[in-house]
């Protein structure tokens, strides 16, 4: 889909506005492994060699994403996304 920026004088934009990214490309990494995982894990026989390896694989990754949201970039802390209790019912008023 093709859409034209206009501003309110119903003319084309000068620039697009800008990208803003806020996901961390490993945060965007482990989302697919993990969903990868699961789908394996899922596939494959229960007890099978590949299902164990494919749960451990997704616990390590569990594992990496908790130590990402304390020590990663700014977007994949858990504190840019989680917010207080005061916020929220704030944000829900």
């Amino acid at each position: 889909m093709n859409t034209i920026l206009r501003h309110a004088s119903n003319e084309p934009a000068a620039t697009p506005a800008p990208t803003v990214k806020v996901w961390d490309p490993l945060v965007r990494l482990f989302h697919w492994s993990l969903a990868a995982c699961i789908l394996g894990a899922f596939l494959v026989e229960e007890g099978d060699t590949a299902h164990r390896w494919l749960g451990y694989t997704a616990l390590g990754l569990i594992g990496f994403r908790v130590l990402w949201g304390l020590l990663g970039s700014r977007h994949a802390r858990f504190g840019d996304w989680v917010r207080g209790p005061r916020s929220v019912a704030t944000y829900l008023r």
